[in-house]
């Protein structure tokens, strides 16, 4: 009779213990990004019947109190309505079936670009990429949502005339005495960011200026950036010399595909 030595035992039992724990991740995982689905979907709901029943109002003739007061609803509920979307996309981002494939960040920047066409022709905005960025090991769809975030950001928290982005990539770089490695950067000559506000911007729905300054966004942008870059093991550092005092540069680490050509 063949008996198990007590360390092949535990190790077994280890791996058991492993497996079940992975399992029940993944129910959770799927039971979570069905409830936020659900919620959001009943969320927006009645949402929807209150700004149509809102429009129905502003085609009446008002006093003009109350007309100010329905396009302030009509505002608002397409601010939630925002507001809910980013909130299940963050919910999505890092989960296990995230694609890891290699990308050209060339062709994703173009990807952004175009989807902010609008945007960057109405501000005039120049956006200068290397002509030689590495590929990158990942999502496709996430990195494309990364660079327009950063981009639209860069272009809307800016009052130059015209609005420039680079982006660019460095081997290495030293950020605040810290070195990184595999860098990304994003810089741009917008309005610059106050160095106590600078963990703070990747809060979720966090803005720094009133609603409706510097565009009419949720302040969730940022924060999709952070959790699309940590899903990928990379890092996000933002280095600004403040508000008002020469534009912003964001310092994004990220896996390149060479490199896992070469540890395959």
């Amino acid at each position: 009779m063949s008996h198990k030595a007590p360390k092949e035992t535990d190790l077994e039992t280890t791996r058991r213990e492993l497996g079940r724990a992975r399992d029940e991740l993944a129910r959770a995982s799927d039971d979570l990004e069905r409830f936020v689905y659900i919620t959001s979907h009943d969320l927006k709901e009645p949402l929807r019947g209150i700004a149509i029943n809102a429009g129905f109002l502003a085609r009446e003739a008002l006093p003009p109190e109350a007309e100010d007061r329905v396009g302030q609803i009509v505002n608002l509920c397409e601010r939630m309505d925002r507001m809910i979307s980013d909130l299940y996309e963050l919910s999505r981002i890092g989960r296990p079936d995230l694609a890891r494939v290699a990308l050209d960040p060339t062709t994703l920047i173009a990807a952004a670009r175009h989807e902010l066409a609008a945007l960057l022709e109405d501000r005039g905005a120049v956006v200068q990429v290397d002509a030689a960025l590495p590929q990158v090991l990942g999502d496709a769809r996430l990195l494309k949502q990364m660079f327009r975030h950063l981009v639209e950001n860069a272009v809307v928290y800016n009052d130059t005339s015209p609005p420039n982005v680079t982006i660019s990539y460095l081997a290495q770089v030293e950020v605040a005495g810290q070195r990184l490695d595999d860098v990304f950067t994003v810089r741009d000559n917008g309005i610059g960011i106050a160095a106590r506000y600078h963990d703070r911007i990747f809060h979720i729905f966090t803005r720094l200026h009133r609603n409706g300054e510097y565009g009419s966004g949720t302040g969730a942008g940022l924060a999709l950036v952070e959790k699309i870059i940590a899903a990928h093991g990379g890092t996000v550092t933002v280095e600004s010399m403040g508000e008002g005092e020469g534009g912003t540069t964001f310092y994004l680490t990220l896996p390149l595909a060479a490199h896992a050509t070469d540890d395959a």
